[in-house]
């Protein structure tokens, strides 16, 4: 999937930020990937929790957008294992098959968003700039404070684009 906007957003994204995917649909994970990417961050996909977890990029990851159901650890148990560990990476939850309860579950844990498949390029950008935001002001992230994520420009809201 090629975003119709992909420049729109670059000069607008701190390109040191980085955003992990983790999402079992493999193709929905690349393609997520190579749509953050386009907005201009540093995007890594994972296809499991447990790909990710054992990664070199856990400590390093500012945002993670995050698939609820996924095989073996789910969404939600990554959430809460990463509480846990005290990892401070701001969540952003994509899913197709959601309910009222999950989302309530993810918020209350501190998920930034909860985002329903599909959704638009617009919903992603603004749900990692929030994130983004986010994280730079958990405690220990203090030396992010200067990279803020700013919006001075007006987007396409065109709804059209949904992935």
């Amino acid at each position: 999937m090629r975003p119709t906007n992909q420049n729109h957003h670059k000069s607008q994204a701190s390109a040191s930020a980085i955003v992990c995917i983790v999402d079992d649909d493999v193709s929905m994970a690349e393609s997520t990937r190579y749509l953050i990417s386009s907005f201009g961050f540093q995007a890594k996909a994972f296809t499991s929790a447990q790909e990710f977890l054992s990664s070199s990029i856990v400590d390093d990851a500012q945002c993670l957008i995050l698939d609820v159901r996924m095989p073996g650890m789910d969404g939600l148990e990554l959430q809460h294992y990463l509480v846990q560990a005290d990892k401070r990476i701001s969540i952003v939850f994509v899913t197709a098959h959601a309910d009222d309860r999950e989302e309530r579950k993810a918020r209350e844990a501190g998920a930034v968003d909860f985002l329903r498949k599909p959704f638009s390029e617009e919903a992603l950008f603004n749900a990692i700039k929030a994130a983004l935001n986010r994280s730079q002001r958990l405690p220990g992230n203090d030396d992010l404070a200067s990279e803020r994520i700013s919006d001075p420009n007006p987007r396409d809201t065109n709804k059209d684009n949904r992935i």
